[in-house]
Order: structure tokens, then C-alpha cells, then sequence
């Protein structure tokens, strides 16, 4: 199953190889806040471009984002309870 973390660790990646696309280097080329900006105004282009709805896809993306948070949150919690009735 893939993990909130993985997701992240994803996302760091995908930063870093979008520096290395933009700038011609490794690691990022500002800090990540930047670099995230950076992304996203580009993403908003390729859409733009493509006739995509960036809207549709930032609005399903909170949804997913706060879905998988939520499950993931249950399920921590469901396994401290567990931990405590096994000790």
C-alpha cells in the first residue's frame, strides 16, 4: 500500500527532476516553496495548452488529498487501539 510518506517522497522527487529539467542541474534550483510554484505555473500552462481543466483537477485533488489523509489517520488510530488491548 502506498503511504502518505511515499506519496511525498514522490513529489520530492518529481521536484528535484523538474529543477534538473528547468535549470540544467541537479538538486533544486530554489527552495521548495519556489520550485513547487514553479511547477504548478507550468502545470497551469501544459493545461492551458492542452485544453485540460486545471479547476476539475486542483478540486478532485483536495478531495483525494483529504481522503487519503483521513484513511490514513483511521488507520493509525485503529492500530494504536489495537497495540493497547494487545498489552
Amino acid at each position: 500500500m502506498t503511504t502518505n510518506q511515499d506519496r511525498s517522497n514522490i513529489v520530492l522527487q518529481t521536484l528535484s527532476a523538474f529543477s534538473e529539467l528547468s535549470e540544467g542541474r541537479d538538486g533544486l534550483y530554489d527552495d521548495e516553496q519556489s520550485v513547487l510554484e514553479d511547477l504548478l505555473c507550468n502545470l497551469m500552462h501544459y493545461c492551458s495548452n492542452a485544453d485540460l481543466d486545471i479547476d476539475k483537477a486542483l478540486r478532485v485533488a483536495r478531495f483525494n488529498f483529504e481522503a487519503e489523509a483521513e484513511a490514513e489517520a483511521e488507520a493509525e488510530a485503529e492500530a494504536e487501539a489495537e497495540a493497547e488491548v494487545c498489552i
